[in-house]
């Protein structure tokens, strides 16, 4: 929490730099995806569409070599199948499982090229992310809700491509280290397993038309978590230590937005 607490005040002192030099970009855009949770060792499997949205602010100063500071939001929601069985290993689906996630990240990079004049220019950067992720599944007569906890670091690379008349094309790619993670599960009471291991990755590809103060932007990703087994914690309403096993998480999907 420390950690946290002094890169959200080094992330506000840069943003507060760019207050009076800075080129600043506001985007939000509408997301789709096609979205599966599993846990191999388990057989179960959750999948299922997702709608939300997303936002991001980008300030760039001129003045500091080309330093730049992003604040993103994302919301997405959704239901998903339940494909797995129940505790005495009977094979059991449900359906209509209510399941959504937010995350926040901010991110702190620098630009290298310009691509005023190669065409072309290159943005690496480091961040902190935190997720949380809710499943409804209490909702069923055998089921249990749950809260997913992650915090991580994304390392990641922008690169921008100016083509003919006005149009951009911004690949990106990402490795996210996992710091930390908690899930919360509400079986026989509360049980909390902390997660030590794990890793993401994150791929897109934007295309964008520039019209003059604003830009209309399509963009393809896909998204990815492994996540290895929790640390043990006992129940004593079950008498007996539960873990959460490991798990993987694939999305694919499109966004459509706005930038300005």
């Amino acid at each position: 929490m420390k950690k946290l607490s002094l890169f959200l005040l080094l992330a506000s002192a840069f943003a507060a730099a760019y207050a009076q030099d800075k080129n600043a970009n506001w985007s939000v855009a509408f997301e789709t995806s096609s979205y599966t949770y599993e846990e191999p060792s388990a057989g179960v499997k959750l999948n299922g569409p997702k709608y939300g949205i997303s936002a991001e602010y980008l300030a760039r100063n001129t003045q500091t070599g080309g330093l730049f500071f992003a604040a993103q939001f994302l919301y997405m929601s959704g239901s998903v199948t339940y494909n797995g069985a129940l505790f005495d290993g009977t094979p059991y689906s449900a359906g209509g499982i209510k399941d959504y996630y937010f995350e926040s990240r901010f991110l702190l990079g620098m630009t290298l090229g310009n691509s005023d004049q190669t065409g072309m220019d290159f943005w690496p950067y480091l961040g902190l992310g935190y997720r949380r992720l809710f499943n409804g599944m209490g909702a069923d007569q055998y089921g249990y809700d749950r809260i997913s906890n992650y915090t991580y670091l994304p390392a990641g690379m922008r690169a921008r491509f100016r083509l003919v008349n006005k149009w951009d094309l911004i690949l990106t790619g990402e490795y996210d280290i996992f710091l930390s993670g908690r899930q919360e599960s509400d079986i026989a009471g509360a049980i909390i397993n902390d997660q030590q291991t794990g890793y993401g990755l994150r791929a897109s590809a934007q295309l964008a038309k520039n019209f003059g103060g604003i830009s209309l932007f399509v963009e393809p990703f896909f998204r990815y978590w492994n996540i290895g087994d929790s640390e043990a914690a006992y129940s004593y309403a079950l008498g007996e230590y539960l873990y959460e096993p490991a798990n993987h998480t694939n999305e694919y999907g499109v966004k459509i937005g706005i930038g300005f």
